[in-house]
This record gives C-alpha cells, sequence and structure tokens, in this order.
C-alpha cells in the first residue's frame, strides 16, 4: 500500500471509530436538549417492568420464569421489544414536553433541589450492586432522570397551585380530604382475655366510659393515654420510665386506600364518627374511644397534608397533559444507538 493510501485509510478509520463512539452518546434530541445512552436504558428498564403487567393481564395471571422468555413474549399485539422499545420512546418525548414546560414557566432548581437530586442519585447507584454501571448507566443519567422527576413536581405546583392555570383552591382541597379521608385520635382500652363481662372487663369498660366523660369536657386525650398507663402496671420502676405520650402518635389518618393496613374495625369504626364527635366502640378484644377530627380545620393537619393532596387531586390530570405535550414534540432519532441498545442487551444482577 503506498503511503498516501495508508494514510487515507487510517484516516478514515479513526474517524468512523471516532464517529460511532460520538454518534453513539445520544439516543434522541429535541432543540438543543439529548436524551443520552444511559438515560434511554432507564426508560427500557421502566418500561419491561410495566409490560410484565401488560404480560399478566393478558395471560391469566401468568408470569415469566425469566428475563430471557419474558422477551420471547407478545405484549398488546407487539413484540415485549417493540413494546419496551415504543415505551421507551414515548417516554423520551413526555421527559423532553416536561422540560421545556419547565423553561416556559420561567422556572428554576435552587440550590436544596439540586443536593436533593445528588443525594438520590448517589443512594440509587450505591444501592444498585453494580446494575447501573453493567448497563452503561452513568451517575449523570440518573442525576438527569431524577432532576425530571422534581420538574414534573415543579409544573404541577406551578399549574395547579395558588394562581396557576389550573388552580385548585384551598375550599377544593379541603372538601377533598373531608370526602377521602378521616382523622382521629385514638386511644384503646384492652378487655380481659378471661372473659367478656368478667369483673374485669366490666371495669375496663367503665374506665373507657370515665375517660370518655373527661375527654368531652375538654381534657387532652394524649392525658387520658398517660394516666391509663400509669393504672395499668404495679412496677413503681416501670412506672417511673413511661413518658406522656406524644398526640401525634395517638393520631391514624385513613382512606379507602390503607383500609385494610388499618383493620376494617377501626376504619368503620372512625368513619362513622361524626366530625368533631367522640364515642366507644367496642369488639372482642378492645374498647376503642374515638375522637374525630376535622383536619381542613386544624391548622398542623392541614397545612401538613395540603400540598400532599393537591399533588393527588392533579396528578392523574396532569399525567394526561404530559402524554399530550409528549405527543406534539418533535425529536430526532439516532439510528446507531438504537440499533444497539436493544432490551436483550440489559443485564440483571443475579
Amino acid at each position: 500500500m503506498n503511503k498516501f493510501l495508508y494514510i487515507m485509510f487510517t484516516a478514515l478509520l479513526l474517524l468512523t471509530t471516532v464517529g460511532c463512539n460520538y454518534e453513539e452518546s445520544w439516543v434522541y434530541r429535541s432543540g438543543d436538549k439529548q436524551v443520552s445512552a444511559g438515560l434511554y436504558t432507564i426508560y427500557q428498564v421502566l418500561a419491561l417492568s410495566n409490560v410484565e403487567q401488560v404480560i399478566y393481564e393478558e395471560n391469566n395471571g401468568y408470569v415469566p420464569e425469566s428475563t430471557e422468555e419474558l422477551l420471547q413474549m407478545s405484549a398488546a399485539g407487539l413484540t415485549v421489544t417493540e413494546w419496551v422499545n415504543t415505551n421507551a420512546k414515548e417516554g423520551i418525548a413526555e421527559y423532553f414536553a416536561v422540560l421545556q414546560k419547565f423553561a416556559a414557566l420561567g422556572l428554576q432548581l435552587n440550590e436544596d433541589d439540586l443536593t436533593q437530586i445528588n443525594e438520590i442519585s448517589d443512594s440509587v447507584l450505591q444501592g444498585s450492586d453494580g446494575f447501573h454501571e453493567k448497563n452503561g448507566i452513568s451517575r449523570e443519567a440518573l442525576v438527569d432522570f431524577y432532576t425530571y422527576i422534581l420538574k414534573i413536581d415543579c409544573v404541577l405546583l406551578k399549574l395547579y397551585g395558588k394562581g396557576g392555570e389550573y388552580e385548585i383552591t384551598e375550599t377544593e382541597i379541603a372538601e377533598y380530604i373531608r370526602n377521602t379521608y378521616a382523622m382521629a385520635d385514638l386511644l384503646m382500652i384492652p378487655r380481659p382475655y378471661d372473659g367478656l363481662n368478667s369483673p374485669e372487663d366490666e371495669f375496663a369498660r367503665k374506665t373507657a366510659t370515665k375517660y370518655l366523660n373527661r375527654l368531652q369536657n375538654g381534657e387532652e386525650i394524649e392525658n387520658l393515654a398517660y394516666e391509663w398507663m400509669l393504672q395499668s402496671t404495679d412496677s413503681q420502676d416501670f412506672q417511673e420510665s413511661l413518658e406522656k405520650p406524644d398526640k401525634r402518635d395517638m393520631r391514624v389518618i385513613v382512606s379507602e386506600q390503607n383500609r385494610g393496613e388499618i383493620g376494617l374495625f377501626i376504619y368503620d369504626a372512625i368513619m362513622e364518627t361524626p366530625f368533631g364527635a367522640s364515642r366507644i366502640v367496642e369488639d372482642d378484644f378492645a374498647f376503642l374511644i374515638i375522637e374525630r377530627i376535622d383536619f381542613t380545620v386544624e391548622p398542623e393537619g392541614f397545612e401538613d397534608k395540603k400540598y400532599d393532596i393537591l399533588r393527588e387531586i392533579s396528578s392523574e390530570d396532569l399525567q394526561s397533559k404530559i402524554v399530550e405535550w409528549g405527543q406534539a414534540v418533535k425529536m430526532t432519532a439516532n439510528p446507531l444507538a438504537l440499533k444497539r441498545l436493544t432490551p436483550q442487551k440489559i443485564q440483571y444482577n443475579e
């Protein structure tokens, strides 16, 4: 080979190698933003998790025994590979849409936000047992992803918060809370194991009734709980070690979503107690003193829940808007990167 041809061949090989590495460093572009291979892989992993539910529903509850088997199946009329890549592409479009909306609304993340994002990214990376590294998901890709998640929340609060385009008022939030949640303070007086309607059981009933009367006359439920704790033991050392309960430890918030966790007896008892009322309900195990609180008029309770409820009310509507915005996003795809980044290449930990 003459010198000129050798130089041209070497230059072409070098350019091709460098070009491939450069070209495959991004997967989708929109405007001046681009999605890295690592971030795209995150969306593929999320899509693989979602497709399992689709397959479960389409196959009478069947669960594939391995990722290899999963990738051989179909979902919603597509191969799993097609489904995953389509789902990931839609997720990327929504990613760009949120970034564009965030900028259009003039929003910015503060130092605390950035610190939180970095801490979460580091924690996820350290706890993944090498999963991210072997799949080419860098720390920067995780930072991009969690920045996106936080920007969704900023967009939500801007659009649905006070003065926003789709404002949900505090009155609407309060009404939603009243219809969905119930807050109550509880004091439980156990019934004896040696039989209902025994002298000990009658004593427990009288104690509960006495405490209810005192509660209705203005005494604080945590003081009554402390008194009962002291009376329930004869041990001087134990009594001296007791601390007065914090009212927050006696308070529960129930809803349809957590009724199974808290127990149907307690859930029904609270929901059937009128706002501001207190009463005793009983089963075979205890007398339960309930003081139901309307925490839309309880400053601490309402303020604690207000923004969480705003998110709860608006999240579904915002998600539909994000899908719509994503469908309008114009993206450029990188076929070289897409050809390389297939679901089959994702490596899971043993």
